[in-house]
């Protein structure tokens, strides 16, 4: 390990790792293995480290309106603002995936202008 010899070798690819540990997380990769799950919403993880990143979205606060952004999108719903506009027709959005969602079914009209 302290001379950087990676001899511990992955039978599925042929990857040569350092130690057997990191060898075992790797094999996950192969076989899709996610033993460590959550107690709340039972979604399962190949990592530890990942689970304990996972099991903060039960436990933080959740806040909305966190992003500037967001909140923007959200007050539109209050104000009335529609500014995304269709050019085909007198159709308008809050969001712009919505338009583009919409303009599908103009793409008969797109290709006859």
């Amino acid at each position: 390990m302290h001379e950087n010899k990676k001899s511990h070798l992955c039978g599925v690819c042929g990857r040569s790792l350092s130690d057997y540990r990191s060898l075992s997380r790797h094999k996950m990769t192969h076989s899709g293995e996610r033993p460590h799950g959550c107690q709340v919403c039972g979604r399962r993880f190949k990592l530890p480290g990942t689970l304990r990143q996972h099991e903060k979205i039960h436990t933080e606060r959740k806040d909305p309106c966190a992003r500037k952004t967001y909140l923007t999108v959200h007050m539109r719903t209050h104000n009335g603002e529609r500014p995304y506009k269709c050019t085909f027709c007198d159709k308008a959005f809050t969001q712009s995936h919505c338009l583009k969602t919409h303009m599908k079914s103009h793409q008969g009209a797109e290709a006859a202008t």
